[in-house]
C-alpha cells in the first residue's frame, strides 16, 4: 500500500474513532451538539486557504520569472502555508461538527498535497486529546478488567524485546563488518523495475504482471528465476551469519519478530471494554505509525470504534 495513502486512511479512521468517542461520552455536551463549525476552526481553515492561495500564486510567478525575488517570495509563502497547516492540524476539535469539517478539509488538501511529518504528528496528537479527556472524565471504570489493557501490555513487552535484540544485532553486524569488510547479503532480489523484493514481494509482483496482461510464459520464467535468486540470497545470508557467529542471535531476532507480530494482531483484535482501553489502543497506533504503516493499525482502529459503540450503550465487548 502506498505510504501516503495508508497514512491518510489511518488519519481518517482515527478521526472517526475520536468523533464517536466524544459523541458517546458527552451526548449532552453543548460543544458536541453544536450545529456549526467553531469560530476558531473556521478561522484556521480560512487562514490556511489564504496561505495556500498565496503559495499557488507565488509558485506561478516563480515559474514565469525565474528570478531571485520570485524565489524569495515563494520561500516565504511556502513557510507561511506550512505554519498555517501545522496550526490547523494541531487544533483540538471537541465537537462532531468540528471533527467532520476538519477531516473534510484536510482530506481534500491531502488528496493533492499530502501532509508533512510534523503536521501528521500534530494531527494525530490533536485527535488523541478529546479521547483522553473523555476517558479521564468517565467514572466509575473497571480498567483492571479490560482485556485490551493486557493486550497492550503484551504488545509493549514484545516490542521492547524486539528492540533490544535489534540493537544487539545491529551492533554485532557493525563489528563483523569491520572484520569482513562487507555487509550481510540482503535477502532480496531485483525484478524489472523493482530493485529490492522479498519473497512476498516476488509473489505479489508476479500476480500484478499477470493481472496486467503480460505474457504469462515470460512472467512465469522470470518468476522462477527471481525465486531462485531469492533462495540463493537467503542462503548467502545464512552463510554470512554462520561465519560471523551470529546464527544464534539471528534466530532469536526472528523469533522475537514472530512474537511481536502475534502481539500486534492480538492487540488489534481485542475489543476494549472501557474508554481507557480504547484510548490506549489508539495511542499505540498513533505512536507506531510514525515509523511506517502496518495492517494492524487499521484493524486496531476499527476495533476501538466497535468497542466504543458498546461502551456507549453500557454493554461489554469481547475479544473477537
Amino acid at each position: 500500500m502506498n505510504h501516503i495513502v495508508s497514512r491518510r486512511a489511518v488519519v481518517a479512521s482515527t478521526a472517526a474513532v475520536v468523533g464517536l468517542a466524544v459523541a458517546s461520552i458527552y451526548p449532552s455536551n453543548p460543544l458536541v451538539a453544536a450545529e456549526r463549525v467553531s469560530d476558531e476552526l473556521a478561522m484556521l481553515i480560512d487562514n490556511h486557504r489564504e496561505a495556500y492561495t498565496a503559495l499557488d500564486q507565488a509558485a506561478a510567478r516563480q515559474s514565469n520569472e525565474q528570478s531571485r525575488e520570485a524565489d524569495r517570495l515563494f520561500g516565504e509563502a511556502s513557510e507561511r502555508e506550512d505554519k498555517a497547516m501545522l496550526r490547523l492540524c494541531g487544533h483540538r476539535s471537541l465537537s462532531m461538527v468540528d471533527v467532520t469539517e476538519k477531516g473534510r478539509y484536510l482530506s481534500e488538501h491531502a488528496n493533492t498535497n499530502g501532509l508533512e511529518d510534523d503536521q501528521l504528528d500534530a494531527l494525530l496528537g490533536s485527535m488523541a486529546a478529546p479521547l483522553h479527556l473523555a476517558s479521564s472524565a468517565r467514572a466509575p471504570r473497571t480498567d483492571q478488567d479490560d482485556p485490551a489493557l493486557a493486550a497492550v501490555a503484551a504488545f509493549h513487552a514484545a516490542q521492547r524485546k524486539w528492540m533490544r535484540l535489534a540493537y544487539r544485532l545491529d551492533a554485532a553486524e557493525g563489528s563483523v563488518f569491520e572484520r569482513f569488510g562487507h555487509h550481510r547479503p540482503s535477502a532480496s532480489v531485483a525484478w524489472r523495475g523493482n530493485s529490492s523484493l522479498g519473497l512476498k514481494g516476488v509473489e505479489e509482483f508476479r500476480v500484478e504482471l499477470l493481472d496486467n496482461g503480460f505474457d504469462p510464459i515470460v512472467v512465469e520464467q522470470e518468476y522462477a528465476d527471481a525465486k531462485s535468486r531469492y533462495r540463493a540470497a537467503v542462503h548467502a545470508g545464512r552463510d554470512w551469519d554462520s561465519k560471523a557467529g551470529l546464527t544464534g542471535l539471528r534466530d532469536q531476532m526472528k523469533a522475537a519478530t514472530r512474537e511481536l507480530d502475534v502481539a500486534e494482531r492480538q492487540m488489534a483484535r481485542t475489543r476494549p471494554t472501557t474508554v481507557q482501553g480504547a484510548s490506549r489502543l489508539m495511542d499505540c497506533v498513533m505512536r507506531d505509525i510514525v515509523h511506517g504503516d502496518a495492517e494492524w493499525h487499521h484493524q486496531a482502529l476499527k476495533t476501538a470504534a466497535a468497542s466504543l459503540r458498546n461502551v456507549s450503550r453500557g454493554t461489554h465487548a469481547v475479544t473477537s
